[in-house]
C-alpha cells in the first residue's frame, strides 16, 4: 500500500489539538498531481497552517498557541528543515532553529545534534542528494518523531494520529509492542503500539534514501575525564547560563517546584535573573507520605515567588485519564505523569513556557547501587555468570527459580536483591530493563507475565526476558566505567517511556512550551566526566546495600545549594517529587467494580488476556493483600489507547475514565 495524502489531509479533523503538530510526506517518485500544488489549493485561506512544499515532498506545521517549532530551507542547497521545539548553538552564534540545522548540516552531515544545545526534533530534506534525515536530541523524549514507510514515500509526524489522518497510514496493533510494553513498563525500542509505526530513537538518525531505510547512531557520547573538581563554580555557572539561555527572551514564565533541590536550584537562579517575581507551581495531596508541598512553599518564600498550590483530589484526579493516553501516545508505567498533568495544566492558564527540574536525578548516579553490584562480581570468577543465571526465570525450564523469586521478592530487601542481580548482570542496558520490569511486576514473579497473557496471544508473540534490539544498541556504548554505562541507559530510557517522554507529553497537552535546564549539554557533559564520589558518597559498603544517605546523594549539586537553599531542602529526606497516592486513587475510583468493568474495552475487542488472572490481581489490589498498583495503571492507560486509536479512529477524548464503570 503506497502512502498517499488522504483528500481531506489538510482540512482539521480534530476539535483540539495536542501542542504543536507537525507532519510531512517525502516520495521518491513524481506525484501525478505535486504536493506544492495540492498544498496551495487547500491551504489558500488557513492561518493556523505555516508549511513549506517542493513536487514530492512536504513538511507542515498546524500552529497551537504556543509556538515551539521553526521552518527554514536554502534554495542554493536544496536543504530544507522543519525543527520541533527548540535548539541553541553551543557557540555564540544567533541564529533561528532550523537555520542553525542548516548550517551545521552542510558542516557536520547526520551528527548535527553533537553541535546543539536543547531538546528537539528534526527533519532534513536534502534534496541535492536525494535523502532525508529524521533526527532527536539526545536525550530526547520531549518531542516525539514517528515515521512509516512503504518503500516508495516515507511519511512522518510527531502523533500518531496525524500518520493515520493525513498520511492514509493504517491503524493497526502491533501485539508484539503490546508484550514489550507489559513486560518492561513501556516500549523501549523503534516499534509503536501501531503496526508498520516506528519512532526516531533519541541520539540516533533515520535516512531515508532511495526506498531504503537506514538507523544509525549519531549521537557521541562525551568522554569522561573522570575530573575531580577543586570546588563547585563551574556545576553552578553551567546550571545559571542555562537557565539564563531557556528564559532569555521570555518575560514571563513558570517554575515546576516540588519542593526539592533540583527544582529549588531553579528558582533560585531564575529569582536572581528575573526582573520582577517569577511564578512557581507545587501540588499537594491530604496524603501526608505524598504532600510534600511545605518544602515547596520554604523555597517560595525565601525567594519571593508568585506561589501557586494545586491540591489535587484523589478521588477524582484519574478521571481525565483518557485525555492523559493522548497526550502520551503510548502508556507508560511512570504513573507521575498524572500529577504532572494538572500542573502543567495551572501553569498554562498564566504563562506558555515552564521550566522543569529533571535530570540530576539520572546524571548523577541514581543507580551507583547496581552499578556497586557490578563492580563487585566482575570480581569474583563466574559470579556474573552465576547471578545471571539465576534471574533468569521467564521460560518453563526455570520453576525452581521462578519458584524462589516469587517468595523472595514479596520482601522489599528481597525485590531489592533481585533488582541489583538483574542489573548487575548488565550493566550496558537490559540490566535497567530488569528494573523497570521489578518496578512494574512488584512482588509479583517475575514471569508472571506469561499467566496474565492468554495462549492465543503467546503463541503469536515472544515474551523475552530481555530485549535484543536493546541490547545491541548499547553495545555500541564505550562508557568508562559501569557508572556512566547505567546513567546512559537510564537517560536513554527515561527519554524513550520515562520521565523525560512523560513532563514532554504533559506540557504538550496543554500547548505549554518545557524546558529543561539539567538537560543542557554543557552541563550533562560535565555531570558526566565527574569522579563517581561527586556523584554519590558513601562507604562501599552503603552503596551496596543502597543506604547512602540523602545528604550524600548528589554531591556536586548539594554543596553548590549550599548559598542558595536552606538546610532543610538539601538535607531533607528522599523526595517523591511530583508523584502521587497511586494507591488510594485507584482505591476510591474502582472500588467494587470488577475487571471486566475496568479493562472492558480489551477486554472485550481483544483476545490477549486471562481474564481470570486478571480479577485477581484487581481483587488481590482492592482488598489491599497485594499491591499492583504500577501493572493495573498501566494495563488501565492500554485500554483507553485502544478505546482512542484503534476504536476510535484517533480522535481526541470527550470521555472520563470512570464514565464507563
Amino acid at each position: 500500500m503506497k502512502i498517499a495524502l488522504q483528500k481531506n489531509f489538510i482540512k482539521r479533523s480534530f476539535d483540539i489539538a495536542c501542542g504543536q503538530q507537525f507532519w510531512g510526506i517525502v516520495s521518491i517518485e513524481q506525484q501525478p498531481n505535486d504536493i506544492r500544488s495540492l498544498l496551495m489549493t487547500e491551504l489558500h485561506d488557513r492561518t493556523d497552517i505555516e508549511w513549506i512544499a517542493g513536487a514530492n515532498w512536504c513538511l507542515v506545521f498546524e500552529k497551537g498557541s504556543a509556538n515551539d517549532y521553526s521552518l527554514s530551507h536554502s534554495n542554493e542547497s536544496r536543504l530544507h528543515v522543519a525543527v520541533c521545539g527548540q535548539v541553541w548553538p553551543l557557540n555564540d552564534k544567533n541564529e533561528k532553529n532550523s537555520q542553525l540545522v542548516v548550517g551545521l548540516y552542510k558542516l557536520y552531515g547526520d551528527r548535527v545534534i553533537n553541535q546543539c544545545d536543547g531538546q528537539f526534533a528534526a527533519v532534513i530534506v536534502d534534496e541535492n542528494n536525494a535523502r532525508t534525515v529524521l533526527t532527536v536530541n539526545w536525550p530526547g523524549g520531549f518531542h516525539r518523531l514517528y515515521y512509516c514507510t512503504d518503500g516508495h514515500s516515507l511519511a512522518f509526524a510527531n502523533r500518531l494520529e496525524l500518520l493515520v489522518h493525513r498520511c492514509g497510514w493504517r491503524a493497526q496493533v502491533n501485539e508484539q509492542a503490546v508484550v514489550d510494553l507489559l513486560r518492561f513498563g513501556g516500549l523501549v525500542t523503534e516499534v509503536s503500539l501501531l503496526e508498520g509505526v516506528n519512532r526516531v530513537i533519541p541520539g540516533f538518525a533515520v535516512v531515508f534514501e532511495k526506498g531504503r531505510i537506514i538507523r544509525h547512531l549519531v549521537y557521541e557520547y562525551p568522554f569522561c575525564e573522570n575530573h575531580n573538581p577543586l570546588d563547585t563554580t563551574e556545576a553552578a555557572c553551567l546550571h545559571r547560563e542555562a537557565i539564563q539561555k531557556r528564559i532569555s527572551g521570555h518575560s514571563d514564565f513558570g517554575l515546576f517546584l516540588s519542593g526539592g533541590l533540583d527544582s529549588g536550584m531553579n528558582v533560585a537562579v531564575a529569582a536572581e535573573l528575573s526582573s520582577k517575581p517569577i511564578r512557581t507551581f507545587n501540588v499537594g495531596f491530604d496524603s501526608n507520605e505524598f504532600d510534600e508541598s511545605e518544602y515547596a512553599r520554604l523555597v517560595a518564600k525565601n525567594y519571593n515567588t508568585e506561589h501557586h498550590e494545586l491540591r489535587l483530589d484523589t478521588t477524582a484526579c484519574l478521571d481525565r485519564l483518557p485525555e492523559m493516553v493522548w497526550a502520551m501516545q503510548e502508556p507508560i508505567s511512570d504513573y507521575s505523569y498524572v500529577p504532572t498533568f494538572y500542573v502543567a495544566e495551572a501553569i498554562k492558564k498564566h504563562v506558555d513556557l515552564a521550566i522543569g527540574g529533571d535530570g540530576p536525578d539520572h546524571f548523577l548516579g541514581r543507580n551507583y547501587q547496581y552499578a556497586t553490584w557490578y563492580d563487585l562480581l566482575r570480581r569474583i570468577p563466574i559470579a556474573l555468570n552465576v547471578a545471571d543465571w539465576c534471574v533468569r526465570v521467564n521460560d518453563d525450564k526455570t520453576k525452581i527459580r521462578s519458584g524462589f523469586w516469587k517468595y523472595v521478592r514479596k520482601t522489599r530487601l528481597g525485590r531489592q536483591l533481585w533488582q541489583s542481580l538483574a542489573c548487575a548482570t548488565a550493566p550496558c542496558g537490559s540490566g535497567l530493563l530488569n528494573s523497570f520490569c521489578n518496578v512494574l511486576w512488584g512482588d509479583l514473579p517475575p514471569n508472571d507475565l506469561s499467566k496474565l497473557l492468554s495462549s492465543d496471544l503467546l503463541r503469536r508473540t515472544s515474551v523475552a526476558a530481555y530485549n535484543h534490539t536493546w541490547i545491541d544498541r548499547w553495545r555500541q556504548l564505550q562508557a568508562s566505567n559501569s557508572q556512566n554505562s547505567f546513567i546512559l541507559a537510564d537517560a536513554s530510557l527515561s527519554g524513550m517511556c520515562g520521565v523525560f517522554a512523560k513532563v514532554g507529553a504533559m506540557c504538550s497537552a496543554h500547548n505549554l512550551i518545557i524546558h529543561e535546564p539539567y538537560l543542557a549539554a554543557p552541563l550533562f557533559r560535565y555531570f558526566y566526566g565527574l569522579k563517581d564520589s561527586w556523584r554519590v558518597d558513601g562507604s562501599w559498603l552503603k552503596r551496596l546495600t543502597r543506604t547512602v544517605p540523602n545528604s550524600e546523594t548528589k554531591r556536586i549539586l548539594r554543596e553548590a545549594a549550599a548559598s542558595y537553599l536552606p538546610e532543610e531542602i538539601i538535607l531533607q529526606k528522599q523526595k517523591h517529587g511530583f508523584e502521587l497516592p497511586l494507591v488510594k486513587c485507584w482505591q476510591q475510583s474502582t472500588s467494587g467494580i470488577s475487571a471486566r468493568n475496568i479493562f472492558g474495552v480489551l477486554l472485550d475487542n481483544t483476545d490477549w488476556f486471562d481474564h481470570e488472572y486478571l480479577d485477581r490481581l484487581v481483587q488481590e489490589q482492592a482488598s489491599g493483600v497485594r499491591n499492583h498498583r504500577y501493572l493495573l495503571l498501566l494495563l488501565a492507560a492500554l485500554d483507553q489507547w485502544f478505546k482512542i486509536f484503534i476504536q476510535g479512529d484517533s480522535k481526541p477524548p470527550t470521555w472520563k475514565w470512570t464514565d464507563s464503570f
